[in-house]
């Protein structure tokens, strides 16, 4: 089974989504859904829909890599969840 990529959803006022699980770096919906919160490069909160789908800031896009973001994603999975 493939891993959905990140996705930052808008929000829907007829709906209030659950968390799941929620991480350092990552939050995982109830409905399947998860989305970045903070930078993996400089860990600032990311308030943009576009920075949440891409694990990074504006400024930090430029340095970050995919393994970076895999290993950040490993480490999250490897601890137990703080809801």
């Amino acid at each position: 089974m493939t891993r959905k990529p990140p996705r930052a959803l808008p929000v829907d006022p007829k709906r209030r989504r659950g968390i799941r699980y929620l991480g350092v770096y990552v939050v995982w919906w109830d409905d399947g859904n998860w989305e970045w919160i903070k930078c993996v490069n400089c860990g600032a909160e990311l308030t943009t829909p576009d920075s949440r789908e891409r694990g990074c800031g504006p400024t930090s896009a430029q340095v970050i890599t995919e393994a970076a973001k895999a290993a950040t994603l490993r480490e999250e999975r490897s601890t137990p969840g703080r809801i």
